[in-house]
């Protein structure tokens, strides 16, 4: 495998440099293709594309998209999994979070040159927030993401999690409870950002989505931006 540690000192290093180049423009012209593919068709067709890709990269056998949606049971039994102390400390640090972020929104101004500019913050009506699922568990990346939205007063807040061979993570649905996200859905991947980018008849297109993911999570946030906003 070809290391990514170059010195510029080395005679090789104008050789190891174009092979590192090709290596990686090839790696990501792949992946951006695959992307672009999934992107096209959900674009094309919406709701049965999603169903279609989340059985395939998901190993599901879900036939409507009514059930990627969390009923609130589902959310308040995850809830009651997890050991209180985790809840505690989720909640304690969802509350700072919201405490810092709501410092921030007070209106600024200053005066320079004789003028004067005021610096405003104001909510976006639809936010989707993605965080990855598998073998990880990632419910900081719920309430990082969900704590600048709940303080500036965003409408609406979404949270789709890939919940790949129907595993549901307890963590991440019980800190989307405490941050107050009403509608959660077990989506991920390409699928789930063109979901909420493009919207369908299940997905409402959002104005920004914001959250970590993998490769093919952040190329299909790059090929969206424009049509939504994206935190990168």
């Amino acid at each position: 495998m070809f290391s990514t540690s170059l010195n510029t000192r080395e005679k090789s290093f104008a050789l190891k440099f174009d092979k590192y180049l090709l290596k990686k423009n090839s790696f990501n012209n792949s992946i951006s293709s695959e992307v672009e593919l999934i992107i096209s068709n959900i674009r094309k067709k919406g709701d049965s594309e999603i169903i279609s890709y989340n059985n395939k990269f998901d190993n599901r056998n879900i036939s409507n998209t009514s059930e990627l949606l969390f009923t609130k049971d589902v959310i308040k039994k995850s809830r009651e999994k997890v050991d209180k102390e985790v809840l505690d400390a989720m909640q304690f640090a969802f509350n700072r979070i919201i405490e810092y972020h709501s410092k921030s929104l007070s209106i600024s101004k200053k005066n320079i040159q004789n003028s004067q500019i005021y610096s405003v913050s104001r909510p976006l009506d639809k936010v989707a927030i993605y965080v990855p699922g598998g073998k990880a568990s990632y419910p900081s990346s719920v309430l990082m993401a969900a704590g600048p939205a709940k303080a500036t007063g965003v409408k609406d807040i979404y949270l789709t999690s890939p919940c790949p061979n129907n595993k549901i993570n307890n963590l991440v649905l019980a800190a989307a409870s405490i941050a107050g996200i009403q509608k959660v859905y077990s989506l991920g991947g390409v699928q789930a950002i063109a979901a909420f980018g493009l919207g369908t008849d299940t997905f409402p297109k959002v104005q920004k989505i914001v959250g970590p993911g993998n490769q093919y999570v952040n190329e299909a946030k790059r090929q969206l931006y424009g049509e939504v906003g994206i935190d990168m």
